[in-house]
């Protein structure tokens, strides 16, 4: 590391250091009447190792993040806000570019991340567990996240586009507006409902049956229920929902309409395991229990 006195004041000017993990971070830059900025890099070819040392044995465990890590972008200190822009971080085949910045929140205690996020090409199915793990990691972080997904998987499945707003502040976690463009034929616009502080309200269209059967299976958590209500789907595509969401002791409690169809079903909490299906589906002059 590189100091030098300014002004009465100790200003950095460089840091580089290799760590555990075979991780290097290297740091240059100027400080500017108590301001800091300058490049920053940092990669780990063994993430896993790297995390047993930062965090402690039994931390690092729940991560199983075995990929290398690769991060660069600016890193600026004010007294007011730490920041990264042009951010571009590479990790399990996913790359992402974007900001981050700490601020204040509500007293110099407590600080609130502002994340804003793109990716391409990203496997959501491995990077979600990860995001997951590493949020009930930080525990009580407060956060706002804007997120735009592009040429993506989820579900094993394509994900032209999709874009997300949420934040965790003092309220708990919350889903602001959810985008969903073309997931294997499955559209979707959601956003929290008015005068509610955790339902929510959407609309969806699906024009493929194996795009809609991936997704109320993964909801419900019932093969055979997602089969039946695909079956009634398949003839009536485009077909088009609304719906809402609202919250249970165990997860969520979903109810959707289709011209006269309604279906009505639970969402386990999102968790390691599902919760057997609860689920009504009304036809005309039908009705359809699992």
């Amino acid at each position: 590391a590189n100091l030098r006195v300014q002004s009465g004041a100790i200003a950095f000017e460089r840091l580089e250091a290799r760590l555990p993990g075979r991780a290097v971070i290297a740091l240059t830059g100027k400080t500017v009447k108590g301001d800091f900025s300058g490049p920053l890099s940092f990669e780990t070819e063994e993430p896993q190792l790297f995390a047993r040392w930062l965090l402690g044995e039994e931390r690092a465990a729940r991560l199983q993040w075995t990929s290398p890590l690769r991060l660069k972008g600016t890193l600026a200190y004010k007294p007011e806000e730490v920041s990264i822009s042009g951010l571009q971080a590479f990790f399990e085949n996913t790359k992402i570019g974007g900001k981050l910045a700490a601020q204040p929140w509500k007293d110099s205690q407590s600080h609130v991340l502002l994340a804003d996020l793109e990716t391409e090409g990203s496997n959501f199915d491995a990077v979600l567990p990860v995001a997951r793990t590493v949020l009930a990691l930080v525990g009580d972080l407060k956060f706002n996240l804007n997120l735009l997904a592009t040429n993506s998987r989820l579900l094993d499945k394509p994900l032209k586009r999709a874009s997300i707003a949420a934040s965790r502040l003092d309220g708990g976690f919350q889903i602001k507006n959810l985008t969903v463009d073309d997931l294997d034929g499955i559209s979707l616009t959601a956003r929290s409902s008015p005068g509610t502080e955790s339902g929510y309200e959407f609309t969806a269209e699906a024009i493929r049956a194996s795009g809609l059967a991936v997704v109320l299976e993964y909801l419900s958590g019932s093969a055979d229920f997602a089969s039946i209500a695909t079956r009634y789907a398949a003839s009536h595509f485009p077909l088009r929902v609304a719906g809402t969401l609202a919250p249970q002791t165990d997860g969520w409690r979903a109810s959707v309409k289709s011209g006269e169809a309604q279906l009505a079903f639970n969402i386990g909490a999102l968790r390691n395991s599902r919760q057997p299906v609860d689920a009504t589906l009304r036809l005309p002059e039908t009705e359809i229990a699992a």
